[in-house]
């Protein structure tokens, strides 16, 4: 019966090897096929509240957004706890290729949408997409999308088989598997996979994606493309044109900061000779830079928030706010910008921020407007901020 299977699945790959007269891959090349990247619609964007990003395991679609677009997702959760959404849709919302993503804890959620047109997909080909984040320490892989027709699928199954078979059979040496492995398994398995599903017969397909990335590395801005090919079983190979970029400018609350240089008194008795100590207004007095606090105001710049947090913490000023905020320990940022000078813009804004968080909204607002009639352009800022974007909204 295996005998006959083999033949069977050889005899359609020959058959579609020369069925159409010309490879898969200049098919495609022809129409110029590729993948389509885009940001998630905001209605369906995952809530950037620390609280839904720092504990939980998993992200929920709301199931009435969903509704709205007339869409059904389905969750594939990975060992990590990421998560990844498969969504099959008619039509995808154009949306702009740039978007401000809040940082809260440390990290940013990345949230976005890969399309595929139904020209990739078929019985003899297996896609493989590969969203990659680009940032200032490097490229990073966001795991693999892959699509196997139902041919192709089986005929990988077949050659796998076969090559497990050898070994079994003959147990050859290191060399002799390697030679092996390359004349049975054509098509090397794909490692690292996000999402495997098999190609669909008529129509596109949609994945959706979202993904914590520590900032601490990021720097300003992250920079988001597709990469991924099409392997036929006629031995072609389609490499898919350049996606477009989708750009990401991280919104942090280091805005707030205070760089400017913080100084420490000394002051010294003045002494003479052998004589006693003068009085206590005979004194010298110098001014020098404090380095201690220099230092936690650069880790704080460098988003190395706990590091940061030690040095500043004595200090219980703007800056420990901001470290408190940005590690979303709010309720202690609260009682310590409650203690700060009322007419700062920046102490309004940020313990707005800290109310909201709290869920306290009349107090948020109030430091909102105080906040606003201090620096008019605080008023365009919390676009940045979900917290009192969402608060303002619904005032």
């Amino acid at each position: 019966m295996k005998r006959i299977l083999c033949v069977i699945v050889s005899t359609l790959a020959v058959l579609l090897l020369f069925a159409g007269g010309c490879s898969v891959a200049r098919r495609l090349d022809r129409r110029d096929v590729s993948a389509v990247l885009s940001h998630t619609p905001r209605a369906l964007r995952v809530d950037a509240r620390p609280e839904a990003t720092a504990t939980a395991d998993t992200i929920e679609i709301r199931e009435s957004a969903a509704a709205d677009f007339g869409l059904t997702p389905v969750t594939v959760t990975r060992e990590n706890g990421e998560e990844t959404y498969h969504i099959e849709i008619e039509e995808i919302v154009v949306v702009a290729p740039a978007r401000s993503l809040p940082e809260r804890l440390g990290a940013v959620t990345v949230d976005f949408t890969v399309r595929l047109p139904a020209e990739l997909s078929g019985a003899d080909r297996r896609v493989v997409i590969t969203p990659v984040l680009h940032r200032e320490d490097g490229r990073e892989p966001l795991g693999n999308i892959v699509l196997s027709g139902e041919l192709f699928g089986r005929v990988q199954k077949r050659n796998t088989w076969q090559y497990a078979r050898y070994l079994t059979l003959f147990q050859p040496d290191s060399v002799q598997a390697a030679q092996a492995y390359r004349r049975f398994v054509h098509h090397t398995p794909v490692t690292d996979v996000r999402a495997d599903y098999p190609a669909h017969r008529n129509g596109e397909a949609t994945y959706r994606f979202t993904q914590r990335i520590p900032t601490a590395s990021a720097g300003r801005r992250l920079r988001l493309t597709l990469e991924g090919c099409v392997e036929a079983l006629d031995g072609s190979r389609y490499p898919l044109p350049p996606s477009d970029t989708l750009v990401y400018h991280i919104s942090s609350l280091l805005t707030f900061a205070d760089t400017t240089a913080r100084y420490v008194r000394h002051t010294f008795p003045v002494c003479s000779g052998n004589d006693a100590l003068y009085p206590p207004q005979d004194t010298l007095t110098t001014v020098t830079p404090d380095t201690l606090y220099r230092r936690g105001t650069e880790l704080l710049m460098s988003k190395k928030y706990i590091q940061a947090l030690e040095l500043l913490m004595p200090y219980g000023d703007l800056n420990t706010a901001v470290c408190l905020l940005s590690l979303g320990n709010d309720r202690r940022a609260c009682e310590l910008l409650q203690r700060l000078p009322p007419d700062d813009a920046r102490v309004c804004y940020l313990l707005a921020i800290a109310y909201a968080r709290l869920r306290e909204e009349d107090k948020a607002f109030d430091a909102y407007q105080r906040a606003c009639a201090l620096d008019e352009n605080l008023e365009y800022r919390a676009a940045l901020d979900p917290e009192l974007h969402s608060l303002i909204k619904n005032r």
